[in-house]
Order: structure tokens, then sequence, then C-alpha cells
């Protein structure tokens, strides 16, 4: 049964189809979504969270990472090691970016549903530390969009705002 167990992770990891995201403390499964893949409403939710996430600041954890979301790792949360999820490169972040919105829109996401507000979803994407960062977070996020945080990313793509 091990002999199986490692064929199948290793015909995983060899395809690149199925990454490992925790936002919120439950591990989802998401396969990357190329950027050609992306709609530019999906590309512009990322922007606005890369952000809120400080990608944009040179040196930040999340670039020197390649994570613009700041998506973590499973194994990591609560071993005192640093979650953020490094990736290969900065496409390979924003494509896994991109697979974790395309699933919050789709309905697929275990944690986030498509009507959840900017508000709410900052509570399950980000900490509090320090207090206020939840709100920091949501109100960066949705001023980059143009919508109010008690907006949801469904709204910003319908055009509700």
């Amino acid at each position: 049964m091990v002999a199986g167990t490692v064929v199948i992770l290793l015909l995983l990891i060899a395809s690149n189809t199925v990454a490992q995201v925790v936002t919120g403390g439950a591990i989802q499964e998401t396969g990357p979504l190329d950027q050609s893949q992306a709609s530019s409403a999906v590309q512009s939710i990322a922007q606005a969270i890369a952000q809120a996430e400080g990608f944009y600041v040179s040196g930040s954890l999340p670039q020197r990472s390649n994570n613009p979301g700041s998506l973590t790792i499973p194994a990591a949360l609560g071993s005192g090691q640093n979650p953020l999820n490094a990736f290969p490169s900065a496409q390979d972040g924003w494509d896994a970016l991109y697979g974790e919105i395309n699933l919050i829109l789709n309905g697929g996401s275990h944690i986030y549903t498509p009507d959840m507000s900017i508000r709410e979803i900052a509570q399950h994407w980000t900490t509090d530390v320090p207090p206020g960062s939840q709100v920091n977070w949501a109100s960066n996020v949705a001023r980059a969009l143009g919508i109010s945080p008690d907006q949801s990313f469904n709204d910003y793509v319908s055009g509700n705002v």
C-alpha cells in the first residue's frame, strides 16, 4: 500500500495538477489556473489581494516567496515554521492564486462562498495580528476593486457595485 501511495504522490507532483492550499485552516485542493485561463475579473481580484498582502513591496515575504496571495502550506501550520508557501516562480504563485479565486467564485471552496463579503473573506484569509489587520485587508482589497468591504467578489464580477 505504501508503494501505491508513493506512486500516486509522484504522479501528482510530476503532473502539477493538484496543489494543496490552506486558507482559514482547512485544506483545499485546487489546480493552478494559468493566466490565459483566468478572466480579467479573477486577475483584478488577484491583484487586489496581492496589494493587500504586500506582494508589491520590494523585499516583502510574499514577494520573496513568489506568493502574491500569501497562500499557506498545510504541514507548516502550527509547526513553528513559516507556513507561507514558496512557489518556484512568481507566475506559479499567481496561477495558484487565480485557481483559489476561481474556486471561490464557482462555489468550489470549502471555506468561502461566492456571496461572502470581502470583510467575511478577510476573517479567514488573514490573521488579525496586529488587531485591525483583517479590517485593513478587507478595506484595501475593496478599495482596489472599487467596491465596499461589505460587497462580495461575486458582486464585483457581476457588476452589482
